[in-house]
């Protein structure tokens, strides 16, 4: 071979290799950290005491160590690539100012490390009469945030540099990329929480908040953008018994708004709120699709966070990962899943016989729900096992044992005691995982 010949060739490859490396480039990800429902409550506010274990009772959230584990994942996501971190809500326990200005302060050692970040209120963060301290015996109000000091707050987090806002809520609008846009949508009610003496679980869009939505998406399709959503509840059901139970974790009219999401070309939503780890998709007649990838509470098990990789062709690879060591643990994992299990197990008689008391269920069978939950099954009690499909439910990707299965299977036999039945129905619904996976998976948006 001549060197003339192989001078061609070398150019040939270089051309080659330089026209991969360029068309390469087009499509390099953009890479995002997700996690969600934080609930930091300030050690402060003294989460220790008579009257905070009487609070605890009722709750399955790792409160008291929240700032640890706030901190633990904003140590892990300075340890990796990501340019942009989403967090969809319920920053604090009850919109506790003091809780609010921790929050913000690890958030801001991310935008220090040049991350950008994006924030998003939940239920619990706004006009809260819940914001309380502790103190022995003793529960006593602190400073609560109104939407403007969650606005200033958090103005570094996706406020400051946003493209545009909705002057009715705390809705924005953010473009990382100029082929990507980002809506982060207030879907939180929290006008009327201090006259009510509560704050609103429900989420909610007026009219306007709604077109002002669809008009950015509408200006996002006229860019060519690729679009994505962030909001606190959840767009799409991820069991087929949430609508019925837990239907104050959706949107409400939950269902025509994903499918005008979908239809007008907003195909994914990062959201939070019910502190499970799924991705459920809905489908519209038009053949246009809705992911909504939920991302599990950051202090409940199995304390997890997301890490993203989108593409301007649409490609989304997820991967999940969890918080399992922590100071001051042997086995932080094992530890919290103990603690979502009992607890469960704990407050359960209490709730269903609230439950079934407004079902107007008769006070006989309310008497005897103790009996029929410390029933045996297979080794375990009734509500030993509701603990563990609860904790599956929440770590997602469910697969249930061939013994819980067939106990399930036989609580479903007995349509005469309406306990035992609603029961394996219940849990039939929630430990019966559907497409797509809910960790580690990939998605193809169409691009409009």
């Amino acid at each position: 071979m001549s060197r003339f010949q192989i001078m061609i060739g070398f150019i040939l490859v270089f051309f080659l290799c330089a026209g991969f490396s360029l068309d390469s480039s087009k499509n390099n990800p953009f890479k995002i950290a997700v996690f969600s429902d934080p609930h930091l409550m300030s050690s402060s506010l003294n989460p220790y005491g008579e009257a905070f274990d009487a609070y605890m009772s009722g709750d399955r959230k790792l409160l008291d160590i929240s700032p640890l584990l706030l901190e633990q994942v904003v140590d892990e996501i300075l340890k990796t690539d990501v340019e942009l971190v989403i967090v969809p809500g319920d920053l604090t326990k009850d919109g506790e100012l003091v809780s609010h200005v921790e929050a913000a302060q690890q958030l801001n050692r991310l935008t220090k490390a040049g991350m950008d970040v994006l924030v998003i209120p939940g239920n619990h963060d706004i006009n809260n009469p819940h914001a309380v301290k502790f103190d022995g015996s003793a529960v006593s109000p602190v400073e609560w945030v109104s939407p403007e000091q969650f606005k200033s707050i958090y103005a570094s987090c996706g406020y400051d540099f946003a493209l545009s806002q909705d002057e009715g809520s705390l809705s924005y609008c953010y473009e990382p990329l100029p082929w990507l846009r980002i809506i982060a949508m207030d879907s939180c009610v929290y006008k009327d929480n201090l006259t009510t003496g509560s704050p609103y679980t429900d989420g909610q869009f007026s009219e306007e908040r709604l077109s002002w939505i669809l008009n950015a998406v509408q200006q996002g399709r006229e860019k060519g953008q690729l679009i994505l959503g962030m909001m606190h509840h959840g767009i799409v059901t991820h069991f087929s018994l949430q609508q019925t139970y837990f239907g104050a974790y959706l949107l409400d009219d939950w269902q025509a708004v994903a499918r005008l999401f979908a239809d007008n070309g907003m195909h994914l939503v990062f959201t939070g709120h019910f502190h499970t780890q799924d991705v459920s998709m809905l489908q519209t007649t038009s053949g246009q699709v809705l992911y909504d990838v939920q991302t599990g509470s950051l202090i409940t098990y199995p304390n997890p966070y997301r890490l993203v990789a989108i593409t301007p062709s649409g490609e989304v690879s997820i991967k999940s990962y969890f918080i399992e060591h922590l100071d001051g643990f042997d086995d932080f994992k094992s530890y919290s899943q103990q603690f979502v299990q009992e607890g469960i197990s704990g407050m359960l008689p209490e709730l269903l016989k609230e439950q079934m008391y407004q079902m107007g269920f008769s006070s006989a069978i309310l008497n005897s729900l103790d009996r029929v939950l410390n029933n045996v099954y297979a080794g375990q009690t009734l509500s030993q096992h509701i603990g563990t499909v609860m904790s599956d439910f929440y770590l997602g990707d469910e697969s249930p044992s061939v013994d819980l299965t067939a106990i399930i299977a036989q609580l479903k036999q007995n349509p005469l005691n309406p306990f035992l039945f609603l029961s394996g129905m219940a849990l039939d619904a929630l430990s019966k995982d559907t497409p797509p996976s809910d960790n580690d998976l990939t998605l193809f948006l169409p691009v409009e």
